[in-house]
């Protein structure tokens, strides 16, 4: 069952994307260069996903963001599956460190599985799973934590994408299954986060991305 699972996650169910697209140009060199994350709305609404910058575990050129689920109350989270779409001129992907959510009624342990898509460069595919028979979770807390190398001075806009383009989900929280042999649903009614924009910059300066993130 867990190796079924995983592959869900990791390929069929590969659910909530990210993009990550140049704003504005970035100059190279990476003395003193430090990344932050700037919302457009910070939402604390139910059964939400939201994304955060992580400053205690930013430290140097790397830039780490939060991947929390907020007061999912009327089902139990089991697991999630997404794309990372990123520009790598900016940032480049580092590692995908555990969370305490899932990991909070695990007795079997979690899974975090993270790799750049065959044939691309800017797809990260990750997938979070319990195991076994795990009960699965309500409530909020942190899936897990990504962390990005910054590079280059410059703006991305960063952004869960919910939907592709032929109107297929793409954005999932799964359930746990009553049966630890069956494969974990989607959970439905979950609202993800309008993103932001991530900025590279030196410390001190005061370099402006277009769009705005409070005015897109």
């Amino acid at each position: 069952m867990l190796s079924r699972f995983t592959k869900n996650v990791t390929g069929s169910l590969a659910g909530l994307t990210l993009i990550l697209l140049s704003g504005c140009a970035g100059d190279p060199g990476t003395t003193g260069l430090m990344g932050e994350y700037i919302p457009r709305v910070h939402q604390t609404v139910s059964n939400h996903v939201d994304i955060s910058h992580n400053p205690n575990q930013s430290i140097g050129t790397q830039l780490a963001l939060d991947i929390r689920v907020i007061q999912v109350q009327n089902d139990k989270v089991f697991g999630a599956a997404f794309d990372l779409a990123f520009d790598p001129t900016i940032i480049r992907f580092v590692e995908l460190r555990r969370g305490g959510f899932l990991e909070s009624t695990s007795k079997n342990g979690v899974t975090y599985n993270a790799s750049v898509q065959e044939g691309t460069v800017n797809d990260l595919v990750i997938g979070i799973s319990q195991t076994g028979d795990d009960p699965g979770v309500t409530g909020s807390g942190i899936l897990a934590t990504v962390v990005f190398e910054v590079l280059n001075r410059g703006c991305s806009d960063f952004k869960f994408v919910v939907t592709d383009n032929s109107g297929v989900e793409r954005s999932k929280l799964l359930n746990a299954p009553s049966d630890p042999n069956l494969i974990p649903q989607s959970i439905q009614g979950v609202t993800w986060s309008p993103g932001g924009i991530i900025r590279v910059r030196i410390e001190g300066d005061n370099q402006e991305c277009v769009p705005d993130p409070q005015n897109p």
